[in-house]
Order: structure tokens, then sequence, then C-alpha cells
């Protein structure tokens, strides 16, 4: 496999490991009942930035690759319009992937407690 979609996938599963954190910060401290120290804490940190990690990087990953696939069928040559349109999509799915993964892992808080 390319080395490009390597650092991809790694880029998509960082990010998502990155929000699941940042997520799980913000809740465990604004929440009334969420404790730093407790198993459920040990579980949401430590197996949950994994399982984020492989769904969520992984969820992206393959949207990424499908529209570059779908993509390719309609850009047939390089442009600046196309290259622009390319990197406006690529933000929008991490702005996305970003949402889901706050999502989750406030849900997953509210099951936890």
């Amino acid at each position: 496999m390319d080395n490009g979609y390597e650092k991809q996938k790694e880029a998509h599963g960082g990010w998502a490991t990155i929000v699941w954190i940042a997520s799980g910060i913000y809740f465990f401290a604004t929440s009334p009942t969420a404790t730093f120290i407790s198993w459920q804490a040990l579980v949401y940190f430590v197996v949950g930035m994994f399982i984020a990690a492989a769904v969520f990087g992984g969820l992206s990953y393959g949207i990424q690759r499908g529209l570059a696939k779908i993509l390719m069928v309609f850009i047939k040559t390089p442009s600046n319009g196309a290259a622009a349109f390319i990197r406006v999509l690529g933000i929008g799915l991490f702005v996305v992937d970003t949402v889901v993964v706050f999502l989750s892992a406030q849900w997953a808080i509210q099951a936890m407690f």
C-alpha cells in the first residue's frame, strides 16, 4: 500500500483520538457525576481512545477514499478550482468527524454515569 494512504489513515485515527480525549476531559471536568479517578475514566480514556481511532478514524478514512474515487470519475484534469474543492471537502470531512466523535463521547459518558 502507498505510504500516502498510510499517512492518511494515521491522520484520521490520530484526529479521532485527540477529539475523543479532549471531549472526555471536557465532559469529565464539567459533569457533576463523572470523576477522573474512577474505573469509568480508565475505560473511557484507555479503551475508548483505541476504539475511537479504529472506528471513527477508519470510517473517516474510508469515506475520504470513497470520495476520492468518485471525484476521479468527474475531475479529468487537475485545476486550481478542483484542488480548492477537494481541500474544502477534506476540511469538511474533519469537521464532521469532530462533531461525530464529540457526540459519541458525550453519549458514552452519559451511558457510564
